[in-house]
């Protein structure tokens, strides 16, 4: 186990959950029709790529062929590791016989605009007809891909993650939209040669000093300063917390471990925790929130007890931007 230790922890309330890794499934045979049919992608965002060039950050391209037709993202600008696309690519395809349909695919190919070399692509992954056509609505929405090129050097390393939708559908089938969607970080497409390994990440909430007087800041009279506290960890759909307790002399003493299941390679870096106060009657506030990496976690950096700052906006404050504040550490500091 790995042991993440802060100032501020959880029984887990879901311990022993896992990160949403997806393994390419097995779909029951499903006859597609001979007719025409449009393949329509939505290529999200690129993140976490893994550059050849130390010197150089690399200019991602996302390129899609089906049957025999390749299109491509539009060039990017500026070097970059994590770059969002949200670009719509379609293919049109007529009077498809079904024993086109039954082995056709579509193959994604990411790599760096200054080098196109094959070996050196940040990954391939490729899609069979059937396989989307036989999911739910005939696409597949909002998916992470862990990038790895099967003709690189080493074709177990993740070179870093494609975001995309993908939908294929017949004349009589019914439309599909496919949006982007920032907020969905829940399941990952796993290349076969990558070797997925399951960690748990505990996280020890000892106590926190100098919160702000939750409940006493409408009362004209002020006896003390109130705040019931409690943290609350966030990480890739996973929402575990610590219990609800009072603050004694301006501090307040959890002594409890969150536990928060990760999958390594992971998609995302961050884990998010939320200092909040529970509310009886209405929705509980967020004092605030602080972020923690998992290469972080994973080289060691929180093996021995710490103090971590809390960042958001001022408690009287409701406006939009101070919600950003609150939920977004960056922003806070």
């Amino acid at each position: 186990d790995h042991k993440e230790k802060s100032d501020d922890s959880n029984q887990s309330s879901k311990e022993g959950e896992k990160e949403n890794v997806v393994a390419p499934k097995k779909v029951e045979p499903f006859l597609m029709k001979k007719g025409d049919y449009t393949i329509h992608l939505l290529i999200e965002e690129v993140k976490n790529l893994v550059g050849k060039n130390a010197d150089f950050l690399p200019k991602p391209v996302v390129k899609v062929t089906c049957l025999n037709e390749s299109k491509r993202t539009s060039k990017v600008s500026d070097g970059c590791t994590d770059y969002t696309f949200n670009e719509h690519i379609y293919f049109e395809k007529t009077d498809l016989p079904t024993e086109v349909l039954d082995s056709a695919k579509v193959v994604i190919e990411v790599y760096d605009y200054n080098n196109s070399k094959r070996e050196d692509y940040f990954g391939v992954y490729e899609f069979d007809f059937e396989y989307v056509y036989s999911s739910k609505n005939h696409s597949i929405k909002n998916l992470w891909i862990a990038l790895a090129n099967p003709e690189g050097k080493d074709i177990t390393k993740v070179q870093g993650y494609l975001k995309m939708s993908i939908s294929i559908l017949g004349d009589n089938d019914e439309r599909v939209e496919l949006n982007p969607d920032p907020t969905q970080d829940s399941d990952c497409m796993i290349p076969p040669q990558i070797k997925v390994e399951y960690k748990q990440v505990s996280v020890y909430i000892y106590k926190a000093e100098e919160l702000p007087d939750m409940d006493g800041m409408m009362k004209e009279k002020k006896v003390k300063r109130e705040c019931n506290g409690f943290v609350e960890g966030h990480y890739m759909g996973i929402v575990n917390k610590t219990n609800v307790e009072d603050r004694n002399e301006e501090v307040i003493k959890w002594n409890q471990i969150i536990n928060i299941p990760v999958s390594q390679p992971a998609i995302s870096q961050k884990m998010v925790f939320y200092v909040k106060d529970y509310n009886k009657v209405s929705k509980d506030q967020i004092i605030g929130s602080f972020e923690v990496s998992i290469n972080d976690v994973f080289n060691k950096k929180y093996e021995r007890l710490q103090s971590i700052n809390i960042y958001g906006s001022s408690v009287l404050n409701t406006s939009k931007i101070s919600q950003f504040m609150n939920t977004n550490a960056e922003i806070g500091s």
